[in-house]
């Protein structure tokens, strides 16, 4: 973390707080996606369970919910390219520097190896949602990215605290007539 605060930046302290605050709440949506989408992936196995054991006619049910899942996959691909192009924005106005937390980088990694994985198995079955190797992956991929992002989230809050506390600091040692 010492890096983070070693590299000056042009930009007013202000403007980084405020894509740190947009960045934690598209980090959070991101969170909540996540979540999700490990739901629906439980609930995709149960109606599948039951429509085997016959207990009444899951057709409609498990068309809805693969049409309702894919429209959360593509929501959640969106916020994540939003997230990354925001990140980067706020990773412009710190200054950069995020160079000695490889495993977090590591963490982040994994998480979209493991997503674009399960895009593609997806793609290759022919189906947004399928209890072979595309779930195994997917589920595995949204507690990867549940965890990602909650690693993300403690980073910019650390960092903006920091670069928070310098800019008072900086503020509280200059003469106010200059």
């Amino acid at each position: 973390m010492r890096d983070l605060l070693s590299s000056t930046s042009s930009h007013p302290p202000r403007a980084a707080h405020r894509l740190a605050l947009c960045l934690m709440a598209l980090l959070a949506i991101d969170i909540v996606l996540a979540w999700i989408a490990l739901q629906a992936g439980l609930v995709f196995v149960e109606l599948i369970w039951r429509a085997a054991a016959a207990r009444a006619d899951f057709g409609d049910l498990i068309v809805a919910h693969s049409r309702q899942f894919h429209t959360l996959r593509w929501l959640q691909g969106l916020t994540w390219v939003a997230t990354a192009v925001l990140f980067l924005a706020w990773f412009a106005h710190i200054g950069g520097g995020l160079r000695q937390a490889a495993w977090r980088w590591a963490l982040l990694l994994a998480a979209v190896a493991a997503d674009l994985t399960a895009r593609a198995l997806t793609m290759r079955a022919g189906s947004t949602l399928d209890l072979g190797h595309a779930m195994l992956v997917l589920m595995g991929g949204q507690v990867l990215a549940i965890a990602a992002v909650a690693v993300a989230i403690t980073m910019v809050l650390t960092v903006d605290a920091r670069h928070q506390a310098a800019a008072v600091s900086s503020s509280a040692t200059t003469p106010s007539g200059l």
